[in-house]
């Protein structure tokens, strides 16, 4: 895991969220299901390696729908983006 990561999963832990989907930059919150690049639980990125470096949004699950929680842009220090 990177600083990156650690940040993400701790924030996740901390917010109490079921999982990240992780999005290209500028898709409308609309059509984040339909873009997504990569989505992991809670529990599964706790063990991912590498992950998207792009935007992403924290959901938890309630009543059986994914409600967003909380919007991040990330670049690496190359500013590339997803």
């Amino acid at each position: 895991m990177n600083i990156y990561s650690e940040t993400i999963i701790e924030d996740m832990i901390r917010n109490k969220v079921d999982g990240v989907i992780f999005y290209p930059i500028f898709t409308k919150v609309e059509d984040i299901e339909s873009k997504k690049v990569a989505e992991y639980t809670t529990e599964e990125f706790k063990n991912v390696k590498g992950y998207p470096k792009c935007s992403y949004i924290f959901y938890k699950v309630i009543n059986g729908v994914k409600n967003y929680i909380k919007f991040s842009t990330y670049s690496n220090k190359d500013g590339e983006k997803c």
